[in-house]
């Protein structure tokens, strides 16, 4: 298996545009598991997973499924809320 190589070469697979809102975390048997920055380009990836998936084979033919994985803490990072956010509902829900 040429796993590693498919995380290193990830800009390169997907293109860098694509590849700074998702990054190839892991990889576990035939799936590889991506890190998304928001559920829009989670679906996008999703449309596109097909395309991904053929690219991908170039550099490892065992990877028969990808997972996007929405990173939470990124769209807290960008909205500026985070903890903030969660300390104001709990004080509502109090």
């Amino acid at each position: 298996m040429k796993c590693w190589l498919i995380i290193e070469k990830w800009s390169d697979i997907v293109g860098p545009k694509i590849a700074g809102h998702a990054k190839a975390i892991s990889t576990d048997l035939q799936c590889l598991f991506v890190d998304v920055d928001s559920p829009a380009w989670q679906h996008q990836l999703f449309i596109m997973k097909s395309d991904i998936l053929k690219k991908i084979k170039q550099y490892d033919s065992s990877i028969k499924d990808i997972k996007f994985i929405i990173n939470l803490s990124a769209i807290e990072k960008r909205s500026g809320h985070g903890k903030e956010k969660q300390d104001t509902r709990s004080k509502r829900n109090a």
